[in-house]
């Protein structure tokens, strides 16, 4: 079992609500199936997602801007404010350095209790357009190893394109948005559809506004997942938001 979580996020502005764990109690058809892969299956640790149409996923103000030595974490909460889970990324201080916001990493999704939920890996990648053959990408899988899914950048001449697939490489959700997202000034949308139904949701980043202590707008991104959309896709779009913070607007 993971060590508990001892880093507490904090709210971004002092008129927020303060942020706490999820407290409501889980019925019995929204405990986690284990086991193999089949419809309807809900992995260990993504029950709190079932009924949750909406997540903010925010860089903690203790680890903005901090140094190689200091682990980024995010929280992860709904739209009552109540953390769903930490976020916490493991790379190397010569992987950051070297890399920036391209090194390769892993991001490990953590529960109220400290385990291990979802690892989010994503290897060295180059996203110029003259390299279609070696674009950005990042892999979900549970702590055991099991692929859940991957999220893709897709080679396109005008805009950023990405498809979400699931364990077998069949694709589930395309995501586009322009080719040279803003990162200040105004919120970025991101436009999800599922490729099942055509149904459509949204990543947004958003625009906190200027800050003299603290840059905090590019560490904000609020998913609202499309209607009826399940809890491996809902973390696969979880993935899909990580990815395109380090793509588009990670500085370091």
């Amino acid at each position: 079992m993971s060590p508990p979580v001892t880093i507490q996020p904090s709210p971004h502005s002092p008129g927020k609500t303060e942020m706490r764990w999820l407290s409501r109690s889980l019925s019995d058809g929204e405990q986690g199936i284990p086991g193999g892969k089949g419809q309807g299956r809900i992995y260990d640790g993504f029950e709190a997602l079932q009924h949750t149409d909406k997540v903010v996923v925010q860089q903690t103000i203790e680890t903005v801007g901090a140094s190689c030595d200091v682990t980024n974490t995010y929280s992860l909460t709904d739209k009552e404010s109540e953390q769903l889970f930490l976020a916490i990324e493991d790379a190397s201080c010569c992987g950051r350095f070297c890399c920036g916001p391209a090194r390769p990493l892993r991001l490990v999704l953590r529960d109220r209790r400290g385990n291990d939920v979802v690892h989010f890996v994503r290897p060295p990648r180059c996203d110029a357009c003259c390299c279609p053959c070696c674009m950005m990408g990042i892999m979900v899988q549970t702590p055991g190893g099991e692929i859940i899914g991957y999220v893709k950048q897709t080679w396109s001449l005008f805009g950023a394109a990405f498809k979400i697939e699931d364990a077998d490489k069949t694709p589930l959700m395309t995501l586009w948005t322009s080719c040279c997202p803003c990162r200040c000034e105004t919120d970025l949308e991101i436009q999800v559809w599922k490729i099942s139904d055509g149904r459509s949701g949204l990543i947004r980043k958003q625009w906190g506004g200027r800050k003299q202590d603290i840059n905090m707008d590019h560490e904000t991104f609020i998913i609202e997942f499309p209607p009826e959309c399940d809890t491996e896709s809902k973390i696969l779009l979880i993935g899909a938001a990580f990815l395109m913070d380090f793509m588009f607007f990670e500085m370091t």
